[in-house]
């Protein structure tokens, strides 16, 4: 009965997706983002915090004031392709997004949204980022947006793939892009390795970075979030943290003019 009560004095949105998690757990939610796409709200994590409209507003209010149409962005970790779809929307049809996503599901919900969005702008690639070429196995958990190159600890471990694995730097010679004006990292703990092998697109290229700094993810790798400081300011950047949020931003000195306003109003 007190299960009953407290399901009844949801708002309704709660109720909606209660019910369907458990009356059609196979079936996704279709929703419209505040930016005008559509998305499946799968029933996981991720999914939950963009049906409420809480998943990560700073982050998304920095893409929407510096993306602009014909920009060049890449989404690593691209999950179902939430950050995927804002930047197609940003960018424009003169723009690109190429996003990256090893885990063969999630891929294919991402695939689905670009489709269903028509985003022809948007180009998918399989391929895990490090700092080496080859293959390497990739877990995969319960909670799908915990994916990593190593066995997390947040969510159970429900299989592993061998997944190829490339780094930017080799992807970018391989395939002839000479501009990256904005990378979204988001890859579990990954994220020195990733620019560790990124070393020419970051001084030639110079591209702001947003990417998720955080102790849970980088303990797993044997290092700390410093490291991944140290690294970057070593090279030119400038590290925002943002508010309420575990993503920081890093920006080329040489940008800091530009871009330090749109941050001011989230900042740590």
């Amino acid at each position: 009965m007190k299960r009953l009560i407290r399901f009844l004095q949801k708002p309704l949105r709660d109720k909606i997706w209660s019910l369907r998690k458990v009356l059609v757990p196979w079936l996704p939610l279709p929703i419209r983002l505040d930016f005008g796409a559509w998305w499946l709200a799968w029933y996981d994590t991720v999914s939950h915090r963009i049906y409420q409209r809480r998943y990560e507003p700073n982050t998304q209010a920095f893409m929407k004031n510096y993306l602009q149409p014909g920009m060049v962005v890449f989404d690593l970790g691209a999950h179902h392709g939430f950050y995927t779809l804002l930047a197609a929307n940003l960018v424009g049809p003169t723009g690109e997004v190429i996003a990256f996503e090893p885990s063969p599901s999630e891929r294919r919900k991402l695939i689905w949204h670009i489709h269903l969005n028509r985003c022809h702008q948007v180009k998918v690639e399989p391929f895990a980022l490090s700092d080496r070429e080859g293959t390497m196995e990739f877990y995969l958990t319960k909670d799908n947006s915990a994916n990593s190159l190593f066995p997390p600890e947040i969510s159970p471990i429900v299989g592993k793939v061998i997944v190829p694995v490339t780094t930017l730097d080799s992807y970018c010679q391989s395939n002839g892009i000479e501009r990256i004006d904005l990378v979204k990292m988001d890859v579990e703990g990954a994220e020195l390795l990733v620019l560790k092998g990124a070393r020419q697109v970051l001084s030639k290229m110079r591209p702001v970075i947003i990417m998720e700094v955080s102790h849970r993810t980088t303990a797993r790798f044997s290092y700390n979030p410093q490291t991944i400081r140290d690294f970057l300011h070593e090279r030119g950047f400038v590290l925002f943290g943002i508010r309420d949020e575990e993503n920081e931003i890093a920006v080329p000195k040489e940008r800091i003019g530009k871009v330090e306003p749109l941050v001011s109003s989230f900042r740590r």
